[in-house]
């Protein structure tokens, strides 16, 4: 799977599969498929651009800290209720910032609502924030509307800007990593998940 911005779907799914019965771990999986190489739908000048973005705007490494994941990623879906639909005009660009500074700012104003007692947007957000938080994720949209959690704003606006600047087409859902591993330990789920279907 080493092209890039092509949409040979079939046989992109066809090659996942069976590298999923070549006894490599998940891990090496999402090593060799996710977390590096190219967008199998975006071409690389705009993947080069869109890192750029981000990494300008967060202070990371747009080599290193900005990864695209997902459909947009592989050419189609590995969550369970999508498994192997391709990536389509309801699709997102799903955008995997990595970095312990940036959670940890996030994190800080996550803390800064609760001190100012801030109405959540609803509880199922609370909750989900709560659990991707012992995964190492923050998911800007999961935060609160307020003054006192800036970058939920700030981000919204700059997803919205990739789509204005014609990077990519479809909305773009960012979210912030505490290090590669929470990250690719996420991922590996998914794939084990793969790997006991083709079992």
């Amino acid at each position: 799977m080493s092209g890039s911005g092509h949409l040979d779907v079939a046989a992109d799914v066809a090659e996942f599969r069976a590298l999923l019965k070549t006894g490599l771990s998940p891990l090496q999986i999402v090593q060799q498929e996710i977390t590096t190489g190219n967008s199998r739908i975006v071409s690389n000048g705009r993947y080069q651009k869109l890192r750029e973005h981000f990494a300008g705007a967060f202070g990371v490494s747009p080599s290193r800290d900005v990864l695209m994941v997902g459909s947009a990623k592989l050419g189609f879906s590995i969550k369970p209720k999508r498994r192997y639909q391709p990536f389509g005009n309801e699709s997102d660009v799903d955008v995997a910032i990595v970095s312990p500074q940036l959670y940890g700012r996030l994190w800080a104003e996550v803390r800064e609502c609760r001190s100012a007692r801030v109405q959540w947007d609803s509880v199922d957000n609370l909750n989900h924030l709560k659990n991707d938080h012992l995964a190492g994720v923050i998911k800007p949209y999961l935060l609160p509307t307020s003054r006192v959690a800036p970058s939920k704003g700030l981000m919204f606006d700059l997803c919205a800007e990739i789509q204005r600047l014609d990077i990519v087409e479809v909305p773009v859902t960012l979210a912030v990593w505490y290090d590669i591993d929470c990250l690719e330990a996420y991922q590996c789920r998914a794939v084990r998940e793969c790997q006991a279907e083709e079992a």
